[in-house]
């Protein structure tokens, strides 16, 4: 017979407010509607343990939340806490009382290992109250002595009231540092039967009477112990006021050598279907502004995550995170993942400084029609007779028109900025300057560059040079018409090719010094009319000219973007690269890669 400790010191736990709420993602999946648990602890959660402090916060909103003691640590890395072992009361986690009513059944759920050590009745969790002539009534989840089995146990005073414990011939494999999940659920029949679950799979069962000093390995496998045996009885109705993880409540056992990585109470018998859903976490994968599809992925056992292959244009993927912005549990490509429980993985991106490709398209496509400088005039072409290939084609005898806003204005814009619409609705963007010649304008399904003369502190198209346009996204086989304003100025068309690319060079008419906006009018994927406005500076002069010199009536004057860049390039601040400007929206991804 085990002997009861006579005085149990118990650490009072002040209701601390957890630090954060669960969210319904992470909560576990269920196949019926599951009660809330009258404790929820979890290591892989930061918002009940972020890996430091004496307090594990309890996530069911009981606020039950025990308190560290001993050498226990956190491993980061299988996102656990570590027990050491070693002589009862070492290390363990102090939790209120008032566990009291069980006669609707219970049911304990928890995943960790025993370590390497087969102690004798090393506790996982062990809820009790010690009466001065009465003894111990307590309940209790630890190994089976010294054996490799899990067992249940009611004690009811100095006696045991009965045990349940899995039946594998020592094959439960509770050692060896290998986590596992566990479930084990008693209910209300007559008598009460137990079930025990590992990894989702319920196991063969025996149950007694027996204390530890009777438990052998015949008393075990005897004939007498029925497979998927009763217990006598559930736990009595008790206010439990000795309650501890990780530690037990009688001298003769010792404390847990291994890991819990969470654990989880109720007060009634859950169902085999919702004891298997408990036992499968769920990871969803967010592209988090990336672009690409995964499938969820599921286990009920830890598992290596599956590869990432969401891709985003200018970007490297950097791993996952539980928090979309970064700030909650990051886990590696590849990386082991607990599958505690359900949960979202947000990608993390890094954009990479200086990756945009020259062009944005992964081939180099040419352009298949030649830009005109006129857009209203179309020059005579005479075939002579002997002449047997045709002509490369014309460009469009009708020019087409400068898109608008809804309001039928033709928006300008100063340097560096930019609209978008499709279906005349503005499109939320995200703008990378690529470098101090180029930037790349990036929406969901499709990218649009621009890049300018070389050498340029902003977008600078010079009067008799070119304006390099290129992006993807388009419709194939259509044209994507390029403009230029304050006075609208068609420079010309760039034929989409049938991977909805686009690429080409256009000449830069004469036009008056200052601030103007190119225009890229094109068909999207499903039909629309996308329009793509970019500010840029149109510069004929040198730059010491255009800051002193009053500026034509067709740019803005000396207050305007324009100057206050110049103002800086003459200060000796040297070349400026095009600051980013987001409209609002989300970040959007492109299809290329690095």
């Amino acid at each position: 017979m085990r002997s009861v400790l006579l005085a149990v010191s118990v650490v009072a736990v002040s209701a601390v407010a957890v630090p954060a709420t669960l969210q319904t993602s992470e909560r576990p999946a269920l196949a019926t509607a599951t009660p809330t648990p009258l404790i929820y602890f979890d290591a892989t959660n930061p918002a009940s343990y972020a890996g430091t402090g004496a307090t594990w916060f309890d996530l069911s909103g009981n606020a039950r939340h025990g308190t560290l003691s001993g050498p226990i640590t956190y491993d980061s890395a299988n996102k656990a806490l570590n027990f050491p072992g070693g002589s009862p009361n070492t290390a363990a986690i102090t939790l209120p009382g008032d566990f009291a009513d069980f006669t609707t059944g219970i049911t304990v759920e928890f995943e960790g290992h025993f370590g390497t050590q087969a102690a004798v009745w090393e506790r996982i969790f062990d809820f009790a109250t010690i009466r001065a002539g009465i003894g111990t009534n307590a309940v209790f989840v630890s190994r089976l002595a010294g054996f490799n089995e899990l067992a249940i146990e009611m004690y009811d005073g100095n006696s045991s009231g009965g045990i349940c414990y899995t039946a594998t011939d020592d094959t439960a494999i509770l050692g060896n540092n290998t986590f596992q999940k566990w479930l084990i659920t008693v209910d209300t029949a007559t008598p009460p039967l137990c079930r025990i679950y590992r990894n989702g799979v319920e196991l063969p069962t025996r149950s007694g009477n027996n204390t530890g000093a009777a438990l052998g390995a015949g008393a075990r496998n005897s004939a007498g112990a029925a497979l998927n045996g009763s217990t006598f009885r559930l736990p009595l109705n008790l206010t439990r006021t000795s309650a501890f993880v990780g530690r037990s409540n009688f001298n003769g056992d010792h404390d847990l050598e291994g890991a819990i990585r969470y654990l989880r109470l109720y007060d009634r018998a859950l169902t085999p279907q919702q004891a298997l859903a408990n036992a499968t976490g769920t990871v969803t994968f967010d592209a988090n502004g990336g672009v690409g599809s995964m499938a969820p992925q599921s286990s009920t056992v830890s598992a290596t995550l599956v590869r990432n292959t969401f891709g985003r244009g200018f970007h490297e993927f950097v791993g996952w995170n539980t928090s979309a912005d970064g700030t909650g549990v990051a886990f590696a490509d590849g990386a082991n993942h607990p599958f505690a429980s359900n949960v979202t993985l947000y990608a993390q991106w890094e954009l990479v400084p200086g990756s945009m490709p020259t062009s944005l398209i992964t081939l180099p496509v040419s352009p298949t029609t030649s830009p005109t400088t006129s857009p209203t005039t179309v020059p005579e072409t005479t075939v002579p007779e002997t002449t047997v290939a045709p002509e490369p084609p014309l460009p469009p005898v009708t020019t087409p028109q400068p898109v608008t806003d809804v309001s039928g204005v033709l928006r300008e814009l100063a340097a560096g900025e930019t609209l978008v619409t499709e279906a005349g609705e503005e499109v939320a963007v995200e703008v990378i300057a690529d470098t101090p010649d180029a930037l790349a304008v990036e929406g969901d399904d499709f990218a649009l560059r621009v890049e300018g003369s070389p050498g340029g502190s902003t977008i600078v198209l010079e009067p008799g040079g070119t304006v390099r346009v290129s992006g993807f996204g388009f419709q194939p086989a259509s044209q994507v018409d390029v403009w230029l304003f304050s006075d609208p100025t068609y420079l010309g068309a760039l034929t989409v090719a049938a991977d909805g690319t686009f690429d080409g060079t256009l000449p830069v008419p004469t036009l008056s010094d200052g601030e103007h906006t190119l225009q890229a009018n094109g068909i999207s994927g499903d039909g629309q009319v996308r329009s793509t406005n970019v500010g840029v500076v149109v510069r004929g002069a040198a730059v010491s000219d255009l800051v002193t010199d009053t500026l034509p009536a067709t740019g803005s004057g000396p207050d305007s973007t324009l100057a206050v860049v110049l103002a800086l390039l003459v200060a000796g601040l040297g070349a400026l690269v095009v600051a980013s400007r987001r409209r609002s929206g989300p970040q959007h991804p492109t299809q290329f890669e690095r």
